[in-house]
């Protein structure tokens, strides 16, 4: 499968379930790509594998250390500018 969100290690992303009913690991941080964890066809260093696509680390600074999930892109949005950020607050006016 073809990287077209152009991720790559370094990017921030956001951590988003589009799912109905229970979110995923860290759904809803930001957080930086560290790099690969496995990719399409491939097992990952933990034994999983995907079918399509790629799994990226993500580090998220969210927490005290700091955590690091393995995310399938599909769940990844890149973020290029604070209106990027779902959910983020808004300053009132």
């Amino acid at each position: 499968m073809k990287n077209e969100k152009q991720l790559k290690p370094g990017s921030m992303v956001q951590i988003w379930d589009h799912q109905q009913g229970a979110k995923i690991t860290g759904h809803g941080e930001v957080g930086y790509i560290v790099r690969v964890h496995g990719e399409a066809g491939k097992r990952t260093p933990d034994g999983n594998t995907t079918s399509s696509g790629t799994i990226w680390q993500v580090i998220s600074f969210n927490h005290e250390p700091p955590e690091k999930y393995n995310v399938h892109e599909c769940w990844l949005r890149p973020i290029n500018h604070v209106d990027d950020i779902i959910g983020r607050l808004k300053k009132k006016t």
